[in-house]
């Protein structure tokens, strides 16, 4: 599904994963976004070498932005750290958490496409090595998707 948004350039949050009108209590345990975003948080660092690797040099701060925006509402905790970490007059955790939530999309969007380059480059690399590109051993339909959401692979990555 990410890769087709991707594709189409409309990458949105799941569907049901959605931000509150205030944007404090979007740093709620529990709530969708906070989920979304400590799911995010997890996947990156489990791929972090990956990510730091194949990031050019020219767009390493600004993908340093939209990964702090991508993981601002993993809780309070964290939110409260990323706030610390900005020292400029007039902002406050309420009005960074405001600006965060309203940058999310463009966030999403610029992470999304990241990755799809990267997706990309491994690719070209794979086929100039003579490397199958993203073939391992082949997954039945009835076995369980290999994402780890539960349904079997006709059900869900095997449908794209």
């Amino acid at each position: 599904e990410m890769t087709r948004q991707v594709q189409e350039d409309d990458v949105k949050l799941p569907f049901g994963c959605e931000f509150r009108d205030e944007p404090m209590a979007n740093l709620e345990r529990g709530t969708s976004i906070s989920q979304w975003a400590n799911g995010f948080r997890t996947g990156y660092l489990w791929l972090e070498k990956m990510w730091t690797d194949y990031t050019p040099e020219e767009i390493r701060e600004e993908f340093g932005y939209q990964l702090t925006v991508l993981c601002f509402f993993t809780n309070r905790e964290m939110a409260t750290d990323l706030y610390n970490g900005v020292e400029k007059e007039g902002v406050t955790l309420e009005s960074m958490a405001a600006s965060m939530q309203r940058i999310f999309p463009d966030a999403m969007k610029g992470f999304a496409q990241l990755g799809g380059s990267i997706q990309q480059v491994l690719a070209q690399r794979s086929q100039a090595a003579g490397q199958p590109v993203g073939r391992g051993k082949k997954i039945g339909r009835n076995e369980p998707c290999t994402c780890g959401s539960g349904k079997k692979y006709k059900k869900c990555c095997g449908l794209a």
